[in-house]
Formats: C-alpha cells, structure tokens, sequence
C-alpha cells in the first residue's frame, strides 16, 4: 500500500463519518462545519499514522506468522481484540503469534483494521476468510463489515455456504438474509444439489424458511 493510497482510504472513511454526523445535526451553522472539517482532519492524520507504524512495524514486541511474518504491537492488538488481549495477558513473555487458516492478503486486512479502523476494498473470497477470523478474535465490527458484503452478494452459487458460515458463527443479520432469498428463489433451491443434505444438518434452519413461507401466504 502506498502513502497516497493510505491517504485516500483514510480521507474517504473519514469524509464518509463526517457526512453522516453533519447530516444527523439539528443545526447547520458555520461553526458545525468548521468542528466536522476539524474531526475530519485528525481521523485522517490519526488513521495515516496508525497505517504507517503497522506497515513499518516501528518499536513492534510482536511478531504475527500467517502465510508471511507481520511486526506488530502487543499494546494495539490487546486494545483491538478481547482474545488477543487474554492471551497476551497470560502470556507476557510472548514473542511469535502463529495463526493458521488464513491468507496473507486476508491478514493484511485484518491487521490494517485493528491499526485503522478500516480495509482496502475486499473480493467476497477475503472477506469469507475475514468474517471468519473476525468472529474468532471477536472484531465485531469487521465482522459486521465483512457480513454486509456477503448480504451484498448473495446468489444460488454461495447461498448454502453463506447460511452455513452464518449459522456457525452466531451471524442472525446474514442469516435472516439467506432465509429472505431461499424463501424468494424456493424453486431453484430444491435442485441446488447440496439442498437435502443441508436440509439434514440444519433442520433448524428450515424450520425457519418454513415459518417465513407460511407467513408470505
């Protein structure tokens, strides 16, 4: 990533918070716009500064192992994630963090949100892999991110993939919008050929369609 593309991801998510509180003021005064534009300012230099110590990996005490080896900060990854937090917690002395399972470029996502608050732009393969460790190291709003991508892109091909990931990992929002498209293409499921084993290991789930069919009639 380089410092301009830093830069206009930053100013973009920032431009993009802004908007939404200046929309949701009551007021429309001169100095409303001049404390939004100030906010603005230092989410953006906040955000670039974030960037840069994570790629440069200045002052790291940590080293994570994932399909590459990433120089981290044990104080920011504590702050970030509950689990991170524990399990550095237990172990002061930690070194090398090695986790399995996921992407180098899933990682770099991963990573550049816990320092920003923020991701590049993900394809619906990085951000299954995403929603996945999100939910293991409790990101909650990267999950919730990586989530309304895969609502986002919901289609016959992924359907049963996705409602099985939803399930698994607690997601009721991604849930209900697999329900909400089994329910509206109910035909052309019943031929998906993994429908009937589906059908067996999640009868749950079913029961569900089941109950939103009967309410549509």
């Amino acid at each position: 990533m380089s410092n301009l593309h830093i830069y206009i991801l930053c100013f973009s998510a920032a431009v993009l918070v802004c908007t939404q509180l200046f929309s949701s003021s009551n007021s429309s005064g001169s100095h409303d716009e001049v404390q939004i534009k100030t906010s603005e300012l230092r989410m953006v230099d906040l955000c670039e500064s974030m960037s840069l110590l994570f790629q440069k990996g200045l002052f790291s005490d940590l080293t994570v192992v994932a399909d590459g080896e990433f120089k981290v900060h044990k104080g920011i990854l504590s702050a970030r994630s509950e689990v991170f937090h524990q399990m550095l917690e237990s172990q002061r002395d930690l070194e090398k963090i090695v986790i399995d399972g996921i992407s180098k470029t899933a990682m770099v996502q991963m990573l550049f949100f816990i320092y920003t608050g923020h991701t590049e732009e993900l394809s619906v393969e990085v951000a299954v892999e995403l929603f996945k460790a999100a939910d293991k190291y409790k990101l909650h709003l990267l999950k919730s991110m990586c989530s309304d991508i895969l609502m986002g892109n919901l289609n016959l091909d992924n359907l049963l993939e996705f409602l099985s990931l939803a399930v698994k990992h607690s997601d009721e929002n991604l849930q209900n919008a697999s329900v909400d498209f089994i329910v509206d293409n109910i035909l052309a499921i019943r031929e998906h050929n993994m429908w009937l084993k589906f059908v067996e290991t999640h009868p749950h789930v079913v029961d569900n369609v089941l109950m939103v069919l009967a309410s549509k009639k």
